[in-house]
């Protein structure tokens, strides 16, 4: 099994759910949809799928961020909870993958205009450092 976006995604919204308590907040893999207000969406960018041996397997992803209509803050403060809880993690399970590490590659930064309904945007790079045995 590859660390997928959608496989990445469930671990991620699990995450996310245990460690926000009273807030709703959707994660998507793909496209990121018009609705909810607050959401992020995860996508994988190339080139990636550098290999270490046949042992791991580098591989980037992007996550974007959008708070609620006209609230800069909202949008920066998702962003910087996902960054919190994902950077840096070292050796975890994700499904039936071993992830040696994550970490940043670009820190998540405000998209230059907001949406057609006025949120705002953040995005981030990462790489997962995955292999099939611990």
């Amino acid at each position: 099994m590859r660390l997928t976006t959608k496989v990445f995604s469930d671990w991620l919204q699990a995450e996310i759910d245990d460690n926000l308590y009273n807030e709703k907040f959707k994660l998507f893999y793909g496209r990121q949809p018009d609705m909810p207000d607050r959401c992020a969406t995860i996508t994988r960018f190339g080139p990636g799928k550098d290999r270490y041996e046949g042992a791991f397997e580098e591989i980037p992803f992007n996550i974007k961020t959008r708070g609620r209509s006209e609230s800069l803050s909202d949008a920066e403060n998702l962003a910087l909870f996902l960054d919190k809880l994902i950077n840096y993690r070292q050796n975890i399970m994700i499904d039936t993958i071993y992830v040696t590490s994550i970490w940043v590659s670009n820190e998540p930064g405000q998209l230059a205009m907001t949406d057609r309904a006025s949120r705002y945007e953040f995005s981030a790079d990462y790489i997962a450092l995955a292999s099939k045995d611990p």
